[in-house]
């Protein structure tokens, strides 16, 4: 797991040692500077505060099959989305209900930002995202001037 607040870290140490799970690992970090061109890639990952629209490059964590749970900003709302990665320039987004989250912490941008991407993303009528068409829009990955500063790797 990944958390900004130390206390999370220490109490999920806690609590996954109380149940045996002395394997898992977390991380003092913020998932906005995690650098997913140098981490490895999950099968299931939840998020448990609102993304940014911005932060969709989220979805290249998952393996082929793997599967994210997580609110998204989406203009004044946010929705509960599932996304499943269907091949590695596919995802499927169904949108499973409208939420109410406390918004991830974006890091302050300590290089010059551009102005933001306009999102031209092409989906078909079952909701599969073109990974193409997002990189298009978004063509770095990232949050606009905040620099990746950590991954996590297979040990």
């Amino acid at each position: 797991g990944i958390d900004i607040w130390p206390e999370t870290i220490a109490h999920a140490k806690k609590k996954s040692a109380q149940l045996g799970r002395h394997s898992m690992e977390f991380t003092l970090g913020n998932v906005y500077e995690l650098d997913i061109n140098l981490c490895m890639r999950y099968d299931r990952i939840y998020i448990g505060a609102c993304a940014s629209p911005r932060a969709e490059y989220l979805y290249e964590l998952l393996e082929i099959d793997g599967i994210l749970v997580a609110p998204y900003q989406t203009g004044y709302s946010q929705q509960m989305r599932k996304v499943v990665r269907q091949s590695e320039k596919k995802f499927k987004v169904e949108v499973l209900n409208s939420v109410h989250f406390a918004s991830l912490l974006e890091p302050s941008a300590s290089q010059p930002l551009p102005p933001p991407p306009t999102p031209q993303q092409a989906a078909d009528g079952e909701g599969t995202v073109s990974r193409v068409a997002r990189v298009e829009a978004y063509p770095a990955l990232g949050l606009p001037g905040v620099p990746f500063t950590f991954a996590l790797r297979q040990r």
